[in-house]
């Protein structure tokens, strides 16, 4: 796993090496599997590490190479790999979209998406954060440190005072998203209750480190 790095414009960590190296390059991740497999972990956590190391994707080529291929120009240097970086909108097509159409769609003109409970952007965002934050109290449940539950604190106040702007804003909205005004509200009800659980979660390794 991990690519050649023949462009190196990513290059940064030095956690192994003087001269930096990136950790989508093949040099860094077998470092890191090495390391791993000197823990003596069971299998299923094994593969839980692996994963984490061997997912990282070279950007450098990987976001052009797409456009090598379709024109049949030489990626000997660069490789076959396609990286690609989709947003979080991409759940909401079920088909092939043309520009004029992804045009019309953002000038409302038509509605491209195919899926009728699309959430509302900042709710979306807003629990791209929570899952983000539920992933690493998970990690810290399993390896904690001061510093990460510093960590973890300051980013779950972070995404509190998020809330509650999100709670006035759309609290006092009286006419722009009147027809989802509802649902967004719910949606934001929930987001709350889920962080509201991980802050608790996080109250408790933080009192018991």
């Amino acid at each position: 796993p991990g690519s050649a790095c023949p462009k190196q414009y990513l290059i940064s960590n030095k956690d192994y090496t003087d001269k930096a190296i990136c950790t989508a390059s093949i040099r860094y991740q077998r470092i890191k599997i090495k390391e791993l497999d000197t823990q003596d972990l069971e299998k299923a956590k094994y593969t839980k590490e692996y994963n984490k190391i061997v997912d990282k994707s070279c950007i450098c080529v990987g976001l052009g190479t797409a456009a090598l291929l379709n024109h049949n120009i030489d990626t000997k240097i660069e490789g076959n790999g396609v990286s690609i970086c989709p947003g979080p909108n991409m759940a909401y097509y079920s088909k092939k979209r043309t520009i004029k159409e992804m045009v019309d769609n953002i000038y409302g003109k038509t509605n491209t998406f195919d899926h009728e409970n699309r959430p509302n952007m900042f709710i979306k965002e807003l629990n791209l954060y929570i899952d983000y934050l539920k992933n690493k109290v998970e990690e810290a449940q399993e390896d904690f440190t001061t510093g990460k539950g510093k960590y973890l604190v300051k980013f779950s106040n972070n995404l509190t005072n998020g809330v509650e702007y999100y709670q006035s804003l759309f609290g006092d909205l009286k006419t722009s998203f009147e027809d989802t005004k509802e649902k967004i509200l719910k949606d934001l009800d929930d987001s709350t209750t889920s962080l509201n659980n991980l802050i608790s979660d996080i109250k408790g390794l933080t009192q018991t480190a």
